[in-house]
């Protein structure tokens, strides 16, 4: 059975503005729409967020980034309420700031 490489093997004779714009086409393909959490799984986030901040336990968190699924693990140092923000402490010393609608699940390790 022969494997077809699809358009790999045109590229050559393809402008390279046709190459770019084959590869945004495959790119906004893997683009998933935001899921939707219903009030009781906010809840259990809610429950864990702030479980995880005030007993400074390592969590690893997924969240929702431009159409994507990201997994981030370590140790919320804050949670903001009025910005509705929380920071995590990465284990590799990076902070980072995230939304708290962009959190999908959490999960305590």
């Amino acid at each position: 059975m022969l494997k077809d490489r699809g358009t790999m093997k045109w590229t050559s004779l393809m402008l390279p503005e046709h190459v770019m714009m084959l590869k945004e086409l495959w790119e906004e393909d893997n683009i998933s729409p935001p899921p939707t959490l219903d009030a009781q799984e906010k809840e259990r986030l809610d429950h864990i967020l702030q479980e995880a901040l005030h007993f400074k336990t390592t969590l690893r968190v997924t969240l929702y980034d431009q159409g994507h699924m990201i997994q981030k693990t370590g140790v919320i140092t804050s949670l903001d309420t009025t910005s509705k923000k929380l920071v995590l402490s990465a284990t590799t010393g990076r902070q980072h700031s995230i939304a708290v609608k962009d959190v999908l699940d959490a999960a305590f390790l």
